[in-house]
């Protein structure tokens, strides 16, 4: 089994959103409730993925609230999995993890999907700045201390980076 630290303690963003979908099969069953295949056998059987782990994905989901249950049918009670607004915040990130396999990986041939918008035009996903709506690019992005509750975990970063650096020269 993988044992791997958990960052739910971390003060960084990037790890603590990793601590709750980080998880191959997480990015995947969120796919799929974006596609709209919502109930737990769907979902499983579309994945391929075992029912242990499957639940134990939905579970993280549903604590963290990005997702949530809805009941469908009263007898046998069954339910369905329906985004929540932190759910649907993360649709972009998805949709820009697929904007890149389809550059990188299929080199924009025989991509596996298209998106559509609702006036029937493909979307070419572009992350930009709010804003400035300008696209954020690589080289163009730099950080700053946010909170001061982080400084002591800024300075450390900062050493790093001050570090790394003064080897480069």
């Amino acid at each position: 089994m993988n044992q791997r630290t958990p960052f739910e303690n971390t003060a960084c963003s990037v790890a603590r959103t990793l601590n709750i979908i980080g998880e191959w099969w997480t990015l995947l069953i969120l796919r799929d409730i974006f596609y709209e295949i919502r109930r737990f056998s769907l979902l499983r059987d579309h994945l391929g993925i075992s029912r242990k782990i499957l639940t134990n994905r939905l579970t993280t989901l549903i604590n963290n609230n990005i997702i949530r249950r809805k009941k469908y049918q009263e007898n046998p009670v069954r339910y369905e999995y329906v985004l929540t607004h932190a759910g649907r915040d993360l649709f972009p990130i998805v949709i820009a993890i697929l904007g890149w396999g389809d550059k990188w990986i299929h080199k924009n041939e025989d991509i596996p999907i298209q998106l559509f918008d609702d006036r029937n035009k493909i979307i070419d996903p572009l992350l930009i700045n709010r804003n400035t709506r300008e696209p954020i690019v690589y080289g163009k992005v730099h950080i700053n201390l946010g909170s001061p509750v982080h400084e002591e975990e800024w300075n450390a970063l900062m050493e790093v980076v001050n570090k790394s650096k003064t080897e480069k020269t």
